[in-house]
């Protein structure tokens, strides 16, 4: 009886150790399912990593867009706020900053008529959004894109700009370099002095009076000239203030008996334009087209210095005699 219940009891032990080890089967096939359910879950993660591209890109385009370029005046930064930036091929600056930079100390801008206006030493300069030009001391330069404005500041081409302060400009793909050293229409202008003559007046110290009675003579005399006429005018009276044969002084020489006819008529008090003005204190400052001229008529008339004076040249309709 003892030998047939310990025989039963192994055979119930030994069918529990079959159960179980069948059991263990199912068992690794799950974890063989949870393994693939794991690399299914791990690949589906890859379009998520993939939607942070478009992101990077569009920062990278962003930094492109605001591209420093560089703007200096005599090799220091004359765009401290990073405005400058190219329309259609041409280079717009800061009006405000690079005007101070070359010597500007009068800046103001009108919101309402957009228009900005600034002052240096005998300078006066204006620009308005609804005109596409920058005048200058009577001078006009032509802007085709027109004012622009970047962060409220007053924008206009750095040629134009440097072409109405009279300064040198050097640019490249990396920006633009102002010489506030350099001044090319004053240089071309004594150039052409030289080839047309010598001597005359060479420029020298004169006060408001000077600049009054000149620019009026001028304005009377060649207001309907160009400007390198005006400036002619303007030296032939400042060319017989230091030739020792006429009066001393500017008025002096305006009005000197039978010399110039504004000054009998009583044109010569007209008020002059600001180009008359500017080309005067061109002239005073040592800025001569004619040389040593002494004399001007209109052009072919026969006059006394047509018949006994030298021929210099020839400036729009006036005749110019040393």
């Amino acid at each position: 009886m003892k030998r047939t219940i310990s025989l039963i009891l192994a055979c119930v032990m030994l069918a529990g150790s079959f159960c179980v080890t069948a059991a263990a089967a199912p068992g690794d096939g799950t974890a063989e399912a949870a393994e693939t359910e794991t690399a299914e879950t791990d690949e589906s993660d890859e379009p998520a990593d993939n939607t942070e591209a478009p992101e990077e890109t569009e920062e990278i385009s962003e930094d492109e867009e605001t591209e420093y370029i560089p703007v200096t005046v005599d090799g220091e930064d004359a765009d401290p706020d990073r405005l400058a930036f190219y329309l259609e091929d041409e280079l717009y600056v800061p009006l405000k900053a690079v005007s101070e930079a070359l010597g500007s100390w009068f800046y103001t801008w009108n919101s309402a008529l957009q228009s900005a206006s600034l002052m240096a030493d005998d300078f006066f300069l204006t620009v308005s959004a609804d005109e596409n030009i920058i005048e200058a001391n009577g001078k006009t330069y032509k802007i085709e894109n027109g004012l622009q404005i970047a962060d409220g500041e007053a924008m206009v081409p750095v040629e134009a700009l440097c072409k109405a302060f009279d300064v040198g400009l050097e640019m490249d793909e990396d920006g633009a370099a102002i010489d506030s050293t350099v001044h090319p229409r004053a240089e071309a202008a004594e150039k052409k002095s030289g080839a047309v003559s010598g001597g005359g007046y060479s420029g020298g110290s004169y006060d408001d009076d000077d600049v009054y009675w000149l620019s009026h003579i001028i304005y009377a005399e060649a207001g309907g000239e160009s400007y390198e006429g005006m400036v002619a005018v303007g030296n032939v009276v400042l060319n017989r203030v230091a030739s020792g044969s006429f009066p001393n002084t500017i008025k002096g020489v305006i009005f000197q008996t039978s010399q110039f006819t504004p000054a009998e008529s009583g044109s010569v008090y007209k008020d002059p334009s600001s180009a008359a003005i500017s080309a005067a204190k061109d002239a005073l400052n040592g800025v001569n087209v004619v040389g040593g001229a002494l004399y001007f008529n209109r052009a072919g008339m026969s006059s006394w210095a047509s018949n006994n004076r030298s021929f210099v040249t020839r400036i729009g309709n006036h005749d110019f005699f040393a």
